[in-house]
């Protein structure tokens, strides 16, 4: 008996398949799959290939016999088919391509249709052509090729060639009444909406009387389109009332219309055909620009300009002039007089038309008369001319009286009474000082600007007056202290806390100063205190000046003549006690005035001073606590910063974040009091940062706290959960920065803190389109062309940088839209060469393009405007090349680059740009300097020519513009705007 041969075959717990580095050459594998019966179960094994690398080849299994043994004969669904009997098989729509020999007879009399679509076509002077594939009749149109018929030759009959008018001539073609039938329809010489036959080189008058119903010249049918108007040749296009001209080019179309403004059911053809098609011709005069009227008149003189052919080309009139320089003397002169000068009194030589000279000013307020006597003296004012213009007078001084002689013997006084001895004779009198004249001054005045006194005045009067004079010299005394409405305050800082609860309060005050918790007081951190200055107080050289701290004596100073500044008690402070008059620029040597102030160290818990001056006042009492607890600032912990919701939306098929889109975060926070807290609810702030507006601000109601706060609250141990959200900001753009909540206690700089989200991925966001850099909306700067609409991004046309394109391309799909390795990307609001991976480090997360795109990428987008035949293109950043192109025009043939234009190349001066046919000999359309490639720029303008050409000279009135953006280029700013030159 031979011996028998073992093969091992390995096996793996599951129906995974084995990797090249589980097995040998030739080795065999089985993956069981138990949890299905083995019907997932298939055997492997490894063998090398051309290269010699191992591979791993299926080779059997039960997974492929199962469907070996399911093959029936009958048309069942997923299973395999086999020939029945027969021979034959049973399946539903076979998919398949046919080859050989079929029975022709059979094909021909079922056939429908020809296999493949034939042209028949006309050549030579007669042309046409028709696509016949043998489903039906066809119809073919031949037209004949302009001019090559011979006139006599070819044909009989009237025939005229080409009729050019000359100068001074017009070819004249029909005028024509226009009117209306309300907004039914135009009546043109009597006919409702008739079609208009016009000769090319002819001119026609429409007089149109239609108000309210514009007449215009357009070159497509149906309603008005201001977009295709036709205005070459036509004069006063749009005339509701009024003449429309209209000299038809020799290059008008063959086919144009006539349309009513707001109405679609008003207007009509108009079939343009060339005066050899056998017109009708008649010559006429042309305008020559003259205004028909007479010229020449007894004050004007006409100026004619006539031309060789003796037309009046240019013809005005020209007023006469004469020199009026000689024309002899003027019998009327008007006078005007001046201050002071009298009536025409004393002028002579006046003619008789000449007016006579006013006097208004001749007068002055004076009262004719004599001045002055030997009791009254004049007072005389004389003005600048000499006049008098005021005069009065005032009594003479003077006294007089008797005089009388005797012998005073003796003259004494005992109080108010005076005793006179004259001749041994005594003669006693008690005077008052309100009964002793002053009697006559033998040195002085009795007048003066202060005080006017008589002979008569008494002595306690004049006194009286005197004193009061000296009152008005004495300079002001300082206030008496403290000045007025001056207070104590704490000009040492303190913050406005509230009272905690859950402690007694200590008070070093002779009275109970406690405050009940939740109340709001002004809390200082620190012992010393300084209050605020009573300023410029007096008297500053008398008195005492005394401090109270806690009711107690804690500084005290006699005030004496001269300095007492310092610091008394360590608690009473006086300063710039000076001369008050130095404070206020007034006489000096009269009074002392000073500052005072506290300033010393309190005590923890509730404090009081008040400083007093015994000749003067006393201040307020200054209350306030001083608030010895020190807690550290309020600590998170377990801080979590996670999506919410999102909503987004696509750029380059690359998603952001809209501003629906919202995080939560969430911390514990624990040292929320000491013996104080804050005075606002709100205990938690949030800021924005980066991609995300600001996070709701929390209370201590919304995170559980009750108020008023215990004292020390989670100082120890403990912590209270918050929780807030902030939502992804408006805008478009992208950050890796996140927003921060900041928590405080109210303790110095220690007692805030702050939670800043850091370390997130790069946020991508988007909401609006105002961004100059949105593809689906990019801007304009200023007026382009006549239009509205922005412009938007379109599908890539090709890989190259100029690839073939065509009118009316689709736009792009922002979200659905494919993304060839070709494809710029506007991420963020920046347009740019991309191979991120935006599957690994950015929010929301989107496709990997990392791979496969280092070759050149493009952004071609569209606008749509009329009349552009130039324009700008704004951006800042780099690009590696910049072309632009105008569908449908001439362009496109003219241009050897498949129609595209190059920014970068300067425009070729003249003409329509382009190095081929009909182009000007180069590609280039820059104009006034060509765009900079490969070199950052910023607000880098420049202008695009399409020469000749407009947009209006395009079916679709499109602009394509194409980027180019090579490895790291970008762009942040993209406008289009007026052209510059």
């Amino acid at each position: 008996m031979a011996t028998a041969t073992i093969i091992q075959i390995k096996r793996t717990a599951n129906i995974t398949a084995p990797t090249v580095s589980d097995l040998a050459e030739a080795e065999l594998a089985y993956s069981q799959d138990a949890s299905a019966d083995g019907a997932g179960a298939i055997l492997y094994i490894e063998s090398v290939n051309a290269n010699a690398s191992p591979s791993i080849h299926k080779v059997g299994g039960k997974y492929y016999t199962d469907i070996v043994d399911g093959a029936t004969a009958n048309n069942t669904a997923g299973n395999l088919v086999k020939r029945d009997g027969s021979g034959n098989f049973s399946a539903g729509i076979v998919t398949a391509s046919l080859y050989g020999q079929a029975n022709s007879t059979t094909i021909a009399n079922t056939a429908n249709t020809l296999t493949t679509a034939r042209d028949i076509g006309l050549a030579g002077d007669l042309t046409g052509n028709v696509s016949f594939n043998g489903s039906g009749n066809v119809t073919l149109t031949a037209t004949i090729a302009a001019n090559s018929v011979a006139l006599g030759t070819d044909t009989t009959g009237n025939y005229v060639g080409n009729v050019a008018a000359g100068t001074g001539l017009i070819l004249l073609g029909d005028t024509y009444t226009v009117t209306n039938n309300g907004s039914s329809n135009y009546i043109v010489n009597g006919s409702n909406n008739p079609t208009l036959t016009l000769y090319r080189g002819f001119t026609y008058t429409f007089n149109v009387s239609a108000s309210g119903h514009p007449f215009w010249i357009q070159t497509v049918s149906g309603a008005y389109s201001s977009g295709n108007l036709y205005s070459s040749g036509v004069t006063n296009n749009g005339a509701a009332v009024g003449t429309i001209t209209f000299v038809v080019p020799a290059d008008a179309p063959d086919t144009l219309y006539y349309v009513c403004q707001y109405h679609s059911g008003m207007g009509g053809a108009i079939n343009v055909l060339t005066a050899s098609e056998n017109a009708n011709i008649t010559l006429g005069l042309g305008n020559s620009g003259v205004t028909a009227g007479t010229y020449g008149n007894a004050t004007s003189i006409p100026s004619v300009t006539v031309d060789q052919f003796g037309r009046v080309t240019s013809i005005s009139n020209t007023a006469v002039s004469f020199n009026t320089s000689n024309l002899g003397t003027p019998d009327y002169v008007n006078l005007t007089n001046g201050v002071g000068l009298p009536v025409s009194t004393g002028i002579s030589g006046l003619g008789a038309f000449q007016s006579t000279l006013l006097a208004a000013n001749a007068y002055t307020s004076v009262v004719a008369g004599t001045y002055g006597n030997t009791t009254y003296t004049p007072i005389i004012t004389v003005d600048v001319y000499g006049r008098v213009s005021n005069v009065y007078t005032v009594a003479t001084a003077g006294n007089s009286g008797n005089t009388n002689s005797g012998t005073i013997g003796s003259f004494t006084r005992s109080g108010n009474t005076f005793t006179i001895n004259e001749s041994g004779v005594d003669f006693s009198a008690s005077i008052a000082g309100s009964d002793i004249p002053v009697g006559t001054a033998t040195q002085g005045n009795l007048i003066s600007n202060a005080v006017t006194l008589t002979v008569g005045s008494t002595m306690a009067n004049s006194i009286a007056q005197l004193n009061q004079v000296l009152g008005k010299l004495v300079p002001a005394s300082p206030p008496a202290f403290p000045s007025g409405s001056n207070t104590l305050t704490m000009s040492s800082a303190t913050t406005s806390s509230r009272m905690a609860t859950g402690f007694a309060q200590f008070y070093n005050t002779s009275a109970n100063t406690t405050v009940a918790a939740g109340t709001t007081i002004a809390a200082r951190r620190a012992a010393a205190y300084v209050t605020s200055t009573i300023p410029d107080s007096g008297p500053g050289d008398s008195g005492t000046l005394t401090l109270f701290l806690n009711d107690a004596s804690a500084g005290s100073r006699a005030l004496t003549t001269g300095s007492d500044n310092g610091t008394y008690g360590a608690n009473l402070v006086i300063g710039d006690n000076v001369d008050y008059g130095s404070k206020t620029g007034a006489a000096q040597g009269f009074w002392e005035s000073f500052d005072a102030n506290g300033s010393g160290v309190a005590k923890p818990g509730w404090n009081s001073v008040y400083i007093t001056h015994s000749a003067a006042g006393t201040t307020n009492t200054l209350t306030w606590y001083y608030d010895d607890s020190n807690p550290a600032a309020p600590a998170f912990a377990n801080k979590t910063f996670t999506e919410t919701s999102n909503t987004k939306i696509y750029s380059s098929t690359v998603p952001h974040y809209t501003s629906a889109t919202s995080f939560t975060l969430a911390a514990y926070i624990s040292n929320l009091s000491g013996n104080t807290y804050p005075t606002t609810d709100t205990f938690v702030t949030g800021t924005a940062g980066g991609a995300f507006q600001a996070p709701a601000s929390i209370t201590y109601s919304a995170a559980g706290v009750s108020t008023p706060l215990t004292r020390n609250l989670y100082v120890s141990s403990g912590n209270v959960a918050i929780s807030t959200t902030s939502s992804v900001t408006t805008g478009f753009g992208s950050s890796a920065s996140g927003p921060s909540l900041t928590s405080t206690n109210g303790y110095n700089s220690s007692g805030a803190s702050t939670f800043t989200v850091t370390g997130t991925p790069t946020i991508l966001y988007k909401t609006g389109t105002a961004s100059t850099m949105e593809e689906t909306t990019l801007t304009f700067g200023s007026a382009v062309g006549t239009g509205s609409g922005l412009a938007a991004r379109i599908v890539n046309p090709g890989t190259t940088d100029n690839p073939a394109y065509t009118a009316n391309a689709s736009t792009f799909n922002s979200q659905t839209g494919t993304l060839t390795a070709n494809c710029a990307t506007i991420v963020g609001a920046v347009l740019k060469h991309d191979q991120a991976n935006y599957a690994s480090g950015y929010l929301p997360v989107g496709p990997d393009l990392s791979s496969g795109r280092t070759g050149a990428q493009y952004f071609t987008y569209r606008f749509v405007r009329t009349s552009v035949s130039k324009f700008n293109i704004k951006f800042t950043g780099t690009i590696a090349g910049l072309w632009v192109a105008l569908p449908g025009s001439t362009i496109d043939t003219s241009s050897t680059i498949n129609g595209w234009v190059d920014m970068s190349i300067a425009y070729g001066g003249a003409g329509v740009p382009g190095a081929g046919g009909g182009g000007n000999g180069s590609n280039g359309c820059a104009l006034g300097g060509v765009v900079t490639l490969n070199s950052s720029v910023s607000a880098h303008s420049k202008t695009c020519t399409f020469g000749t050409v407009s947009s209006s000279d395009t079916a679709t009135n499109e602009i394509y513009v194409r980027i180019k953006l090579t490895s790291g280029q970008t762009v942040t700013a993209l406008t289009l705007e007026t052209a510059s030159n």
